[in-house]
């Protein structure tokens, strides 16, 4: 097949136009192309070059339409307002760690989700609060042994349940522990104190140890009044 200088004219690849008589441009391969076509090619080749190099927009919804949808479901709920994006941002507060290791924000030290104040959690409370009231309950019940039960009933209730717990995390710990504790009070003390790791118990237990020393002292003293002296018998 003759090329278009051999058939004796300047023809264009794109057009298919004589473009001997105009401004034009030649290839490496002969061919020739008219300015108008040429510039218009170059402008293509152009723009597929910026496009390949450029990265790819990112998708404006990475949750495959469901963002939108949720969006617009929410603002068409009655009474559900949208947050404003253009809203100025609250600044953050500081946060400080607590037992266990769990951050709460700094206005949050004294008190807690339901209104209960933070203080009651910590171990301090759990030997000073069970203190102050066995105290009172003594001091109630010390002028007579009919009011003694006023202390010696919440005491062996307190021992006891103080008891139960320790006996509870030494089962947890093993069984050979678990036994020892229910079997030998000297390792209970050692387990409780030693062993243990929970400082609410071990703030428990420590109260129940120094109540139980007033409890058998009132015990005694009564068993004393009940003996009749002798010589005073009817």
């Amino acid at each position: 097949m003759a090329s278009p200088t051999q058939s004796g004219g300047k023809i264009c690849a794109i057009c298919h136009e004589d473009c001997s008589s105009r401004a034009r441009t030649k290839d490496r391969a002969g061919r020739y192309y008219c300015q108008e076509c040429f510039d218009a090619a170059m402008k293509k080749k152009a723009a597929r070059k910026k496009a390949v190099a450029a990265p790819p927009p990112p998708p404006a919804d990475d949750g495959l339409g469901l963002l939108e949808d949720f969006a617009a479901a929410a603002s068409s709920a009655p009474g559900v307002e949208l947050a404003d994006p253009d809203a100025p941002v609250a600044a953050a507060q500081p946060m400080h760690a607590h037992g266990g290791g769990v951050a709460r924000p700094a206005g949050a030290n004294r008190e807690v989700s339901g209104g209960v104040p933070e203080f009651i959690k910590q171990p301090w409370f759990a030997f000073v609060a069970p203190t102050l009231i066995l105290g009172v309950l003594y001091l109630v019940a010390r002028g007579s042994p009919d009011t003694a039960v006023i202390f010696l009933l919440p005491q062996f209730l307190f021992s006891l349940v103080a008891g139960v717990l320790v006996l509870i995390q030494a089962f947890r710990t093993g069984i050979v522990a678990g036994i020892l504790t229910f079997c030998l009070f000297p390792y209970t003390i050692y387990f409780a104190f030693a062993v243990n790791d929970n400082p609410h118990i071990k703030a428990l237990f420590g109260v129940s140890l120094i109540s139980s020393i007033p409890a058998y002292i009132m015990i005694f003293q009564m068993g004393i009044n009940m003996v009749t002296p002798i010589g005073q018998a009817p």
